[in-house]
């Protein structure tokens, strides 16, 4: 059996949320998938783009999933990651790409008396990678749907979401990691997130808006950015809640044009988010030439999307042809990204 899950790109929000306001984002039509088959012994994970593979024991699984679930018993955020840390060091002798996936299906093995051995796993994805599109939480996401199925074990959708939320928080070694690209990926369409009150699926946004991604080169760490923003707060504060809060504004107005399927009025919006964006120093010169391109070729907005210094923007346009063709003669891999609507679902071989 097999289950693919889509990727995910950031709409508004990017940066403002680590402060508690609103952030949008949508589901794409581009997939990781995981296919289950059983075969073997122990439990075989290949990741098929990247040419690896590996087999767990019971043992094997036992160890990490009492290492890493350890974390269970301490209080407060900070410990959990500092714990993540300590276990990724641990199991050093586990390839990193490779982990993040073990740690799932030790939980599935443990916690819900899974037989796994002889199950072998192969995880593939046309998303593009390390491009802001959320390649990983769709892996995870894929892969987990995957393997409760081939096991038989039915879950609601909160517990599928944290399952598969563990093979971010380990790839992205912190504990709040995931939360909007799992759920996003998982729910498909549009889905809006606030730290606060957490993940809720746009169900009214029917948009079949397509966008065009714009790859702009290589993007600074998120890490880095995010700091960025961080000290701007610490120093200027007054400013940093005024700029966090007019893109507050960009994510509620966001939603409202989708609902209203209003592609002008949303590339309005894209312009302003990302004019906000570019005052808390998250932009790039690579970022700034290629949305300056979007207008040449009369597009209606655009804006980075992801943590920023670099990597995609996305646009929106009604003519995309002329979109393609400004942005390719000035050197700029672009293509069209649709919505994902379904989100993430089994496909039965």
């Amino acid at each position: 059996m097999e289950a693919r899950a889509p990727g995910v790109i950031k709409l508004f929000g990017e940066h403002a949320v680590v402060y508690d306001r609103l952030a949008v984002a949508m589901a794409i039509d581009k997939y990781a998938y995981a296919k289950v088959e059983k075969a073997g012994a122990g439990l075989s994970i290949a990741l098929l783009d990247l040419g690896k593979a590996r087999n767990f024991s019971e043992k094997e699984l036992e160890s990490i999933y009492s290492s890493y679930f350890a974390k269970d018993s301490i209080p407060d955020q900070k410990g959990k990651t500092e714990h993540i840390l300590k276990f990724i060091g641990e199991n050093s002798a586990v390839d990193a790409d490779l982990l993040p996936f073990a740690v799932i299906a030790s939980r599935i093995y443990k916690q819900y008396g899974a037989g796994l051995v002889g199950c072998k796993v192969e995880i593939r994805s046309d998303i593009p990678t390390q491009k802001g599109f959320a390649s990983s939480a769709s892996c995870y996401t894929a892969f987990t749907l995957a393997m409760l199925d081939t096991l038989g074990i039915s879950l609601g959708h909160d517990e599928i979401i944290e399952i598969a939320r563990d093979g971010e928080r380990v790839r992205h070694k912190n504990e709040g990691a995931g939360k909007i690209d799992v759920n996003t990926s998982y729910y498909g369409g549009f889905v809006s997130y606030r730290g606060s009150s957490g993940a809720k699926k746009e169900k009214e946004i029917n948009a079949g808006i397509v966008l065009r991604a714009i790859d702009t080169g290589p993007k600074k760490s998120t890490a880095e950015m995010v700091a960025r923003v961080r000290e701007l707060y610490e120093n200027n504060r007054e400013y940093a809640d005024y700029l966090l809060d007019r893109i507050e504004g960009c994510s509620t107005r966001g939603i409202a044009a989708l609902k209203r399927d209003d592609a002008e009025g949303l590339g309005k919006i894209m312009d302003e988010n990302h004019s906000y964006l570019r005052m808390l120093g998250v932009s790039s010169e690579s970022l700034e030439n290629a949305i300056a391109l979007t207008k040449t070729a009369g597009g209606l907005g655009a804006k980075l999307s992801g943590g920023g210094g670099g990597g995609i923007a996305i646009a929106v346009t009604k003519d995309h042809d002329t979109l393609e063709r400004e942005l390719k003669s000035h050197g700029y891999i672009n293509y069209p990204l649709g919505v994902s609507k379904d989100g993430a679902l089994l496909i039965r071989r």
